[in-house]
């Protein structure tokens, strides 16, 4: 009687250590998630504040999220190695490594976005496009805002309207494609900057894609299946040499 009291004892003293292994990696996951999402505001705001130092921070400040992802990946193999989980566990964890890859692979463009600002100067006559820019830059933001509250809160309907949502990013995109075509025809000389600034803008199309990605990951963690039918797009890239500009 005493045995089985003290393996029952053991069996929830285990269970209760799985628990907070959990927990502390889904708040590892958030954290990272902070640290993109303040990296991609501060270069967006250097962007349209054409200020050099913050982009310059931004930059520095990649090798943090890097180290970040480096733990987690650590954590969760360790996780799954001493605890051999099952069903929505293992789900957990192995969505937590894919979310981890994706979420500094957005910190990864926000540096590249900075490391663009620092390379184009001032340019006041081009600012019609950099307010385009940022028009598909708070589109990100929110998905990205969005789909690490669908991951924290479990809730698949707002993975869900993330996952619906990459088209409207898509279309935004070959609307800059145009405009900043047109400025290079215009004058020639703008070929460099503008080439730097529609880079920015296919970086954040880009972690648009990963985040309704994120969604779906999400959607697969708590329903043990990806979302039915077909991510929705925009304009199919094979389709931007037929634009008119």
């Amino acid at each position: 009687m005493e045995e089985h009291k003290n393996n029952q004892s053991l069996k929830r003293h285990i269970v209760k250590v799985f628990d907070e292994e959990l927990q502390t990696l889904r708040e590892n996951i958030l954290q990272l998630g902070f640290l993109a999402k303040e990296q991609l505001a501060n270069a967006l705001s250097s962007l349209i504040t054409k200020n050099h130092e913050q982009a310059g921070k931004v930059v520095s400040a990649d090798s943090n999220i890097n180290k970040l992802d480096r733990k987690i990946q650590t954590m969760a193999l360790t996780i799954m190695a001493r605890r051999q989980p099952t069903a929505v566990d293992l789900r957990s964890i192995i969505v937590a490594l894919k979310i981890s890859s994706k979420i500094e692979r957005i910190a990864d463009y926000a540096a590249n976005i900075a490391q663009r600002v620092m390379l184009i100067g001032n340019v006041p006559h081009l600012d019609p496009a950099i307010r385009s820019i940022m028009r598909i830059g708070n589109m990100t933001m929110d998905l990205f805002n969005n789909v690490l509250d669908s991951y924290n809160e479990r809730d698949i309907d707002k993975a869900i309207k993330v996952w619906s949502s990459d088209a409207e990013v898509d279309d935004m995109y070959v609307s800059l494609l145009r405009e900043l075509l047109t400025y290079m025809m215009e004058d020639p000389r703008q070929i460099t900057v503008c080439t730097h600034l529609l880079f920015i803008g296919r970086n954040l199309e880009r972690i648009g894609d990963h985040a309704t990605s994120i969604a779906e990951n999400v959607h697969f963690m708590i329903k043990g299946c990806p979302p039915s039918g077909e991510r929705p797009k925009g304009v199919h890239w094979g389709e931007i040499n037929n634009i008119d500009v």
